[in-house]
């Protein structure tokens, strides 16, 4: 069988889309990809991505030509590859069109969506084209199903045992890494308020440069490629939070099944899903207010024998029950069925 798997691979560092790929790879004969994030329009295709994103951002027109030369191309892939099932992780650009188009040639088309309810208008719509969607929140599944959406599905993030694994450190790595609490994502309101609340311990931030504009502006490493680098660092230090946007709903993150792969002690703020992922308390520990935030912080830096055996058990299940390859099967069940 022939598979064409849609999302980011090679424009960043898209560690979640390689991984689908790693797995889709392991399932399925034939796989080719094609990453929707690149430039597609011939003098925009021969820059830097970065230089390339950047000009898109600053003009509306050519970043609407370069969708439209990048569906081109899609369309014209799968014409070319002809693949019997079509695997998109989120691809916000590709047009209802397009997957109309491909639809055509006889491919089955799915989307894994990732992301949060700022982008909900967009799944109504997604919902319409797609043979089949799945949504790592279960809030957004009963959302759509109640506007009599049929092909859409539950099915949560996973980890990758091959990447997101207990490693040794180096003294560079560990000198480098080592903290009481790490924390990696962007500056939003709700994360810097219940990281002020973690002033006292040793806490190191990582992601974009807004942090520098924050109070805590002295807790900034800087940017880190969400590959090796973030395995060692969840590897290194004692404490992960986890905050979740505000605009999420009831689904786990991605960092949650990346963090708990790694083997390393999780304080992740609450959402509905997680209770049906990991045992709380003794699988991952989840916390609600700032304060209660720094007390579990205190508490669990206090007791290093309670915190590994969360840890080591939050590792077990994620290797046991969220794997990626687990997930892409069982979407390939879904959208094949017995050819699968």
């Amino acid at each position: 069988m022939r598979a064409l798997f849609i999302g980011q691979p090679y424009s960043e560092s898209s560690v979640w889309s390689r991984i689908q790929i790693d797995a889709l790879r392991q399932l399925v004969d034939h796989v080719s990809v094609f990453d929707e994030r690149l430039s597609y329009l011939p003098g925009l295709r021969q820059l830097p991505p970065r230089i390339s994103r950047g000009l898109k951002r600053r003009s509306a027109t050519l970043q609407r030509a370069d969708i439209a030369a990048m569906n081109r191309a899609l369309v014209a892939t799968a014409q070319r590859v002809r693949p019997a099932w079509v695997m998109s992780s989120k691809a916000l650009a590709v047009t209802p069109d397009s997957v109309k188009q491909i639809k055509q040639i006889g491919a089955v088309t799915a989307n894994w969506f990732p992301d949060d309810l700022q982008h909900f208008d967009w799944l109504q719509q997604a919902v319409k084209v797609y043979d089949y969607l799945f949504s790592f929140d279960s809030y957004t599944v009963a959302a759509l199903q109640a506007q009599d959406a049929h092909n859409v599905y539950y099915l949560p993030l996973a980890c990758d045992p091959a990447v997101h694994r207990s490693v040794t450190l180096t003294p560079a790595e560990r000198q480098r890494y080592e903290c009481d609490v790490a924390f990696v994502g962007a500056p939003y309101p709700e994360r810097i308020e219940a990281l002020c609340a973690l002033r006292e311990f040793d806490l190191k931030i990582w992601g974009y440069d807004g942090w520098l504009k924050s109070d805590l502006a002295d807790c900034y490493q800087g940017v880190i490629d969400n590959d090796e680098p973030l395995v060692r660092l969840y590897n290194a230090c004692r404490i992960v939070v986890n905050i979740h946007f505000g605009s999420a709903a009831h689904g786990a993150n991605y960092r949650v099944f990346e963090a708990s792969g790694c083997g390393a002690f999780q304080l992740v703020s609450f959402r509905q899903d997680i209770p049906n992922l990991f045992e709380i308390g003794q699988e991952i520990v989840t916390f609600d207010k700032p304060e209660d935030l720094r007390d579990k912080v205190a508490y669990y830096l206090d007791h290093l024998d309670e915190r590994m055996a969360i840890a080591r058990a939050s590792q077990a299940r994620a290797y046991r029950e969220h794997t990626v390859v687990q997930r892409v099967r069982q979407m390939q069940q879904i959208c094949l069925g017995a050819t699968a």
